[in-house]
């Protein structure tokens, strides 16, 4: 008979919280609207955009945040390249980075092309912004998993 593991997780305040009282954003969501395409999918569980928080504060944040734009594929794969090599770190350092390219990328060049990624990658950028609030406030790190 194999043995249940308990999860347990720490919050912000460094209280323990037992993993019922928690679950994984997702930063790109509608869950369907990602489903279409690999480039999507890959896009949705990238690295710094699912993080573990406390459930209401999650419930909070879709209350009062609508959901981000859907990127464009090369929005999509400057992000999905530029976090090449970052996935062993810390999921809110990897949003911050995140947020930092799309700021750098919200910055319009000459040509059409640039502008139109620009005004999406400002888009993004504000949304995700607004998201990390909550994220800080509800974000919770594994502590230990324990045999029941």
């Amino acid at each position: 008979m194999s043995e249940r593991v308990r999860k347990y997780w720490l919050d912000v305040n460094g209280a323990k919280v037992a993993n019922r009282f928690t679950n994984k954003h997702h930063s790109a969501w509608e869950e369907a609207w990602y489903q279409k395409s690999y480039e999507l999918q890959r896009y949705r569980g990238l690295g710094g955009f699912v993080n573990q928080m406390l459930i209401d504060v999650h419930a909070e944040l879709h209350k009062n945040i609508r959901p981000p734009i859907i990127p464009s594929k090369n929005l999509i794969w400057e992000l999905i390249l530029s976090n090449a090599g970052r996935q062993h770190l810390d999921p809110l350092l990897q949003l911050n980075f995140h947020i930092e390219r799309l700021n750098e990328l919200s910055d319009p060049q000459s040509d059409g092309y640039h502008t139109e990624m620009a005004n999406e990658a400002g888009k993004l950028h504000d949304n995700l912004v607004e998201q990390r609030s909550f994220i800080n406030l509800g974000r919770v790190v594994l502590l230990d998993s324990k045999p029941q």
